[in-house]
């Protein structure tokens, strides 16, 4: 997880564990800026600040849900 004014190297052709597994590394051995993390378990959630970068490693089998909220006031004024 980065703020938005710290944008991360990443190639948005690639996935996630690609970053992890070859870039990361690279961040740690350069002393470059780390990004926060956290880990979730069972019925735990994670709120993602609006624009703040993230990715989602996952360390086991898994279910997810995943979903966008909106302001119906913005979202009905960005159509008209």
């Amino acid at each position: 997880l980065y703020p938005p004014d710290q944008k991360p190297n990443y190639h948005p052709d690639y996935t996630s564990r690609y970053w992890m597994e070859y870039t990361y590394p690279d961040l740690i051995s350069k002393n470059k800026q780390l990004p926060y993390e956290c880990s979730i378990g069972p019925g735990e959630i994670i709120y993602f600040p609006n624009q703040w970068h993230h990715a989602t490693i996952n360390l086991d089998v898994y279910t997810a849900f995943v979903s966008t909220f909106t302001q119906e006031h913005q979202f009905v004024d960005e159509l008209i």
